[in-house]
């Protein structure tokens, strides 16, 4: 089990492809840099009591606290950790964390300016955009649980020029598959030029709340 406990980034991070305010890419592995790609076969990332409060821009995937967690067989934690910091891009792009697979996330919250702006990428498809979570997966045998945790953060999108697909824009999560929601908000404003926006969830699959 690798772990990240009490950090905080209160720089500006700009990443050509993938950027978050902890940690850029992750594979399961420790790792206290704020813009690194790291990776690793083993093991579980488990991150709390971390908080991102600076600006972060991407091109593919931003997260105020992870840009992306790599699909993975293991399965994640992300708690007591919050994003205030504005966050900007031209994929994927959350408050807490772009894309995520077989992820238990609790208690955590986001404040920051959700933009996903328009790109001029060749053959771009798109992005979904959430205040916690862009994209949610999961494997057969698990299922990704988001709870106490919620979104203040404006999200807006707008109309990407190269695009095959509107995004999905959602208060909590873009979309997502075979997940459950408990004791979570959004009171934010979502608005999406280009696709489908919602107050908590953009689109979702066999998936339930409470």
């Amino acid at each position: 089990k690798n772990s990240i406990d009490k950090l905080s980034n209160e720089g500006s991070v700009s990443g050509y492809k993938v950027a978050g305010g902890i940690i850029g890419l992750g594979n399961n592995i420790y790792n206290d840099s704020s813009t690194g790609e790291i990776s690793s076969s083993i093991g579980e990332i488990s991150i709390n009591n971390t908080y991102n409060n600076g600006l972060i821009q991407g091109n593919i995937s931003a997260g105020g606290i992870i840009g992306e967690l790599d699909e993975t067989k293991t399965f994640n934690k992300i708690t007591n950790s919050y994003n205030t910091g504005n966050i900007s891009s031209q994929g994927f792009i959350v408050g807490i964390v772009g894309f995520a697979k077989d992820t238990n996330i609790d208690n955590v919250y986001n404040t920051g300016e959700i933009s996903q702006i328009s790109s001029t990428m060749e053959k771009y498809l798109g992005g979904n955009i959430g205040g916690l979570v862009g994209e949610l997966r999961n494997s057969s045998q698990k299922k990704t649980v988001i709870s106490n945790s919620y979104n203040n953060g404006n999200i807006s999108s707008t109309k990407v020029e190269n695009a095959g697909y509107g995004s999905c824009a959602g208060g909590l999560v873009g979309e997502g598959l075979n997940f459950s929601i408990k004791e979570s908000h959004n009171i934010g404003n979502v608005s999406n030029d280009f696709g489908i926006a919602s107050g908590l969830i953009g689109q979702t699959f066999y998936s339930d709340y409470t």
